[in-house]
Order: C-alpha cells, then sequence, then structure tokens
C-alpha cells in the first residue's frame, strides 16, 4: 500500500513554487507561472464516456502513470465503473481552507474520481478494484485515512 508522501519528499520530487491567495476565490492559490511552465502539461483521457474523454493538467512526472492507470482500467473493463473525473490540477488549499496546507491537487499529482459518488467522510462508496490499479501504481487512496476522502488518489511515496 503506497505511502503519502511526507511534505519534504513532495518539495524534492516536484519542486517549490511561490503563491499568493486568490482573492476572488476562497481557498484557491495563485501560483507561479514559471513554475507551472516548468512542471505542468496537458493530457488526454480519451477512454470510455463523453465525461472521461477529456483532457486535464497533470505534473508532467505523473503523466506516464495517470495514462497507464487508465489504460489498466480500459483493459480489465473496469472504466463503467469510473462515473466522473473531478479534478486533477488546482492549485488550491485543502478542503479550500485557508487554515489547512495546500492540496496535493497543486501540484498537479492528485486526482478526484466519483466525487458526487464518494463523498468525504464516508466509507465503501469507491470500487474497489479501482483502488486495486491506482495503488498497483504506487498511489496512495484517500480512502485509507482516518477521515476518509474515498475519491481522491494521489502520488504516494512507495510501499
Amino acid at each position: 500500500m503506497p505511502s503519502i508522501l511526507s511534505n519534504k519528499e513532495l518539495i524534492k520530487q516536484f519542486g517549490r513554487f511561490e503563491y499568493k491567495e486568490d482573492p476572488t476565490r476562497k481557498g484557491w492559490i495563485i501560483i507561479e507561472p514559471e513554475w507551472k511552465l516548468e512542471n505542468l502539461t496537458s493530457i488526454g483521457l480519451p477512454f470510455g464516456p463523453a465525461g472521461l474523454s477529456r483532457t486535464f493538467s497533470v505534473n508532467k512526472k505523473v503523466q506516464t502513470e495517470l495514462l497507464a492507470i487508465f489504460t489498466e482500467l480500459e483493459q480489465k473493463n473496469l472504466l463503467p465503473l469510473v462515473r466522473v473525473i473531478n479534478g486533477v490540477w488546482a492549485a488550491r488549499h485543502i478542503m479550500h481552507n485557508l487554515k489547512r496546507g495546500l492540496s496535493r491537487h497543486s501540484w498537479g499529482i492528485a486526482i478526484d474520481i466519483n466525487a458526487g459518488f464518494c463523498p468525504v467522510g464516508k466509507r465503501g462508496h469507491q470500487p474497489l478494484s479501482i483502488v486495486k490499479v491506482f495503488e498497483s501504481h504506487g498511489w496512495a487512496w484517500g480512502g485509507r485515512w482516518h477521515d476518509p476522502d474515498e475519491m481522491h488518489f494521489e502520488k504516494g511515496g512507495g510501499d
């Protein structure tokens, strides 16, 4: 089971960026443009129904892994269990709460799947077959946390 990256590991692997609070959207941040240009890329997930066939911004260092995860989900006929992809790169605080740290989404190394079907704080809604594929690729699942967030997957730090 992959572990969550410590903040030190996060910075080491994916870099540090300067940011300021977004004055127009509570809990969102504005990241320096240079970091975004150097570290983010767009990938298309041309899989499954129209809701999944979209382009997302992700960290360049995880793009190959994400494509491999969705390829495996498709090969195992698990894509119908992925009803919607709700977010990958989103520059914000955890839960949009200014008192909390930055979300791993801010680095483009997290993805939310089936958010409307997997409420924060509840267990038993995310299909475990999806979880197994993500974890086999080294991604940590928020459903294993003390306060579960089953929709959330993030690049982990190993087993």
